[in-house]
């Protein structure tokens, strides 16, 4: 009373024992403990209601039947594999708990009998695209909190107060942090902590430059600021920041500008991401946070106040009431900007523009703080300095 594969991807010569598909039994992993979660059981069933093709203990409704977890993975595993059998008998095999696993075809009969139906059955496509939505309504709904939790602790900003700061930090970023840098004309020819040093010099004196022009920062002890920065990868963040609106995700080339001759405009040159001898790891989660960002086509102004606001220093601003209402302040303007510039910038994502941007900021300093690291390491001193220049 058994069954066999017409036509299927395995075996066609099964076991007339085995009822299974994959041409014959497997051997038992001797000494080795499997342990399975129990089935959620949905409330709707009834205490010990029965599989209707089996008989054995119900799951839950599955493909419009209420079967056992035995069942609904069979039918699913034929309905997806296109599998056909063959009863060896006159396709009227009793299918119980204990035969189930004889005579496949019947066991396929009666699934169809009871109800099932494999219109319901998702392919390999429509299962990565169901649970991408879940994913995605997932990570809406945690927004959503995050965004909620925003606006309770943030306050609501005058709208010249928001003119104010975000002109005065984003002419503070043009100043400091957008400029490419001019390395020692020697550089390429100094030792690697000769390098490490001549990039290091200038990214922190314009990182400091940078903070002191924002409201609070003037009143620090200098020493006590320094110290803060160096212990965070704020700094890092900012240039990584800059970094990744530079790159050209369709041709994977990092955007520079070139020394133009006297006299003319200054000229727009490209690095190929691929000839940057650094981690290729880190080249590529570069290129994927440059595709990731440029979904929601941040302006200088938004890039401006995000590096702010991820630069502040969290221990000295958990213990300074100014510096905690400044950096509120920032991320207030900034949700501002972000919500106002969503149409103006054609982005299609509508109201979604500032939780996305937070997520997207969740992934990136993940994937800094993953790399910090090969940036600061001293031998890659050179080869970071055509990322940050």
């Amino acid at each position: 009373m058994s069954s066999f594969v017409l036509n299927s991807s395995t075996s066609s010569n099964s076991s007339s024992g085995s009822g299974s598909s994959s041409g014959s039994p497997s051997t038992p992993h001797v000494g080795r403990t499997r342990t399975r979660q129990a089935p959620y059981i949905p409330s709707y069933l009834v205490e010990g209601q029965a599989c209707v093709v089996c008989g054995d203990k119900a799951t839950g409704l599955h493909y419009q039947a209420i079967t056992c977890e035995g069942c609904k993975g069979f039918f699913r595993r034929t309905a997806q594999k296109r599998l056909q059998y063959a009863c060896k008998e006159n396709n009227e095999c009793e299918i119980k708990a204990a035969t189930r696993n004889v005579c496949q075809a019947c066991r396929f009969k009666k699934c169809i009998d009871s109800g099932m139906t494999t219109d319901l059955v998702l392919d390999e496509r429509e299962r990565t695209a169901k649970r991408q939505l879940i994913e995605r309504n997932r990570e809406k709904k945690e927004l959503e909190q995050v965004v909620n939790q925003l606006k309770e602790s943030l306050p609501v900003l005058p709208i010249n107060q928001v003119k104010l700061l975000v002109d005065k930090v984003s002419n503070a970023y043009c100043q400091w942090i957008d400029p490419p840098m001019k390395m020692d004309p020697n550089f390429r020819f100094q030792d690697p902590a000769e390098q490490l040093n001549g990039l290091m010099t200038p990214i922190l004196a314009r990182t400091f430059a940078f903070l002191m022009s924002l409201d609070g920062f003037g009143k620090l002890d200098i020493d006590d600021l320094k110290k803060a920065v160096f212990s965070s990868t704020g700094w890092l963040q900012v240039q990584v920041l800059k970094t990744i609106h530079r790159i050209d995700t369709e041709n994977a080339v990092l955007l520079v500008e070139t020394d133009p001759a006297q006299g003319t405009p200054p000229k727009t040159d490209g690095i190929p991401l691929g000839e940057i001898r650094l981690d290729k790891l880190l080249i590529n989660d570069l290129k994927n946070l440059a595709e990731s960002f440029e979904q929601i086509q941040m302006t200088l102004e938004e890039i401006s106040l995000l590096s702010a606001a991820i630069l502040f220093p969290q221990d000295l601003t958990q213990k300074d009431p100014e510096l905690e209402d400044g950096l509120k302040q920032i991320w207030q303007t900034l949700e501002h900007l972000i919500q106002q510039n969503a149409a103006l910038v054609d982005y299609s994502g509508g109201i979604d523009r500032w939780p996305r941007l937070l997520n997207k900021l969740m992934s990136f300093q993940m994937i800094v703080g993953r790399h910090s690291s090969v940036l600061t390491e001293t031998t890659n001193a050179r080869e970071v300095a055509r990322l940050f220049t």
